[in-house]
């Protein structure tokens, strides 16, 4: 608790050089107690410090690799990274524990689209492929939004250029209106 306390006290400080070491120490100290580590992975995160947040994963993981906090973080780093496949499989991996883990959709979901942007539209095989994985993302996409209706600030853009690609008139639609009234 002291060294929690301490963390706070050089946040509210502003103090981040300190903040960033003493949440180290209460990680490496205290590897399965949720505060250091999901601070630490924040902080990571939040400052692009993306390769940082991805050896975080990886030393928690080494300590626990069933804990589902540390695989979603994980996921999340190999999506921030642009490694998609990677991060494709890690919420599978996810969603095979437990299915009703909804920003493991969402990680899922985001890598296809993103790799369908990365395709391209040059030749056929590309605009095929980039087919195949807005199909794949609009299935996560889809279950996203029936567990986590309110998030409509992540889902309904993702949906709407799933649909608009996909050329589903009656989908697209629903989401234009929807984005019209956010």
């Amino acid at each position: 608790n002291v060294l929690q306390y301490q963390t706070e006290a050089y946040k509210w400080n502003k103090d981040s050089a300190n903040y960033e070491k003493t949440l180290q120490t209460g990680f490496k100290e205290f590897p399965l107690y949720p505060y250091f580590f999901a601070r630490l992975i924040d902080l990571y995160n939040v400052t692009k410090q993306l390769d940082k947040a991805l050896a975080l994963c990886d030393s928690a993981l080494a300590v626990n690799d069933t804990l589902k906090l540390f695989r979603f973080a994980k996921s999340t780093a190999l999506l921030n990274l642009g490694r998609y496949d990677e991060a494709i499989a890690m919420s599978d991996s996810l969603l095979a524990q437990d299915d009703s883990l909804a920003d493991a959709y969402y990680n899922a979901g985001t890598a296809y689209i993103n790799k369908a942007l990365m395709t391209g539209d040059k030749s056929s095989r590309d605009r095929n492929n980039a087919k195949t994985y807005l199909q794949s993302a609009r299935k996560y996409m889809e279950r996203y939004r029936a567990l986590a209706p309110n998030q409509k600030d992540k889902w309904a853009n993702a949906l709407y250029l799933i649909y608009f690609r996909l050329n589903m008139g009656k989908q697209f639609d629903e989401m234009d209106k929807l984005l019209k009234t956010i």
